[in-house]
């Protein structure tokens, strides 16, 4: 199994009726075990560009395994994992992009996705949205409709899986 990367929207959510940015994404801090992040990690340590798993080739705040993990591209700040957040009057509508794991370096694996909710943002467990978990990536746009009914914080749980 591949390693479980977090990939969350910090800032993100409803907080009394306003819509923070939506797109200031960073990756949670905590790692996965190394047993669980080898094979990614080895994968990118093989890079021939010189690019480590830790490092971060683009220097936009995201390590190239995160990337990697996301499906982003490494070497272009511009290339990025984003959810979307947007209130039309008493709903709110969460949405983002999956992406297929395909290509070099990511043969035999898949990516997938699950949606997580909490009401503050560094208070209590993560709880997954009904129906929004391990989603598979196949380039496909995933969205989340509710109504508003206080704060609301959300993020996207992405990892790899194979062998």
């Amino acid at each position: 199994m591949g390693g479980n990367r977090i990939i969350e929207g910090l800032n993100q959510g409803v907080i009394d009726g306003a819509i923070p940015g939506a797109n200031n994404i960073k990756p949670d801090c905590s790692r996965p075990s190394r047993r669980k992040r080898g094979p990614q990690k080895r994968k990118l340590n093989q890079d021939p560009y010189g690019n480590s798993a830790d490092g971060d080739a683009d220097t936009d705040g995201v390590s190239n395994l995160d990337e990697y993990t996301a499906g982003t591209l490494p070497t272009d700040k511009t290339s990025r994992f984003a959810l979307s957040v947007v209130r039309n009057h008493d709903d709110v509508t969460i949405s983002f992009q999956t992406i297929e794991a395909t290509g070099a370096g990511y043969e035999g694996l898949r990516r997938y996705y699950t949606l997580e909710r909490r009401p503050l943002l560094n208070m209590g467990d993560w709880q997954e949205v009904p129906g929004l978990s391990r989603i598979l990536g196949a380039t496909q746009s995933v969205t989340y409709t509710e109504p508003v009914t206080g704060a609301q914080f959300f993020r996207v749980r992405v990892w790899l899986e194979g062998p």
